[in-house]
This record gives C-alpha cells, sequence and structure tokens, in this order.
C-alpha cells in the first residue's frame, strides 16, 4: 500500500527528500518512482543509496542507488 517508502539509506540524498512514496505495484510488475536531485558544486564523488522500507520500518529488497562524478570546471576560450 502507500505507506511503504524508499529511504535514503547513507545520508547523501542530493537535494532528494529522506523518503519517497511507493504506490502499490504487483510484484513482478515494471513501477516507476521518481526523485529530483542535484549534483553538488563541489568536485568529487557523490553516491546516494536507497532502500524500500515497510510500514513497520523493515527495509527490503535491494539497494538502489546513484552515482554522481562530478568534474573540475575548464576554463572555456573565447571565439
Amino acid at each position: 500500500n502507500g505507506d511503504y517508502r524508499l529511504v535514503n539509506t547513507n545520508e547523501e540524498t542530493l537535494g532528494a527528500p529522506v523518503e519517497i512514496a511507493m504506490y502499490p505495484a504487483r510484484s513482478g510488475a515494471v513501477a516507476n518512482i521518481q526523485a529530483l536531485m542535484t549534483a553538488p558544486q563541489t568536485p568529487g564523488d557523490y553516491v546516494s543509496r536507497w532502500q524500500a522500507r515497510t510500514p513497520e520500518g523493515n527495509l527490503f529488497g535491494a539497494t538502489v542507488f546513484i552515482r554522481i562524478h562530478v568534474e573540475v570546471p575548464t576554463a572555456t576560450t573565447g571565439p
């Protein structure tokens, strides 16, 4: 039911909410979950980890993650 959540498990949310509602889907069905994230401005590697959580607070299923690599900006030259 709608009480299940996708929750951040490593405190690196990249600007997304700490938890995102998961809507009902049958086992084996394809479902879309959307989370708007923002890449940091500081160069480096960032990983945001997420996992499904039951209404009772138990984590289950595979960890979902996003990895972002922010490069040092390069100087551009004029025409």
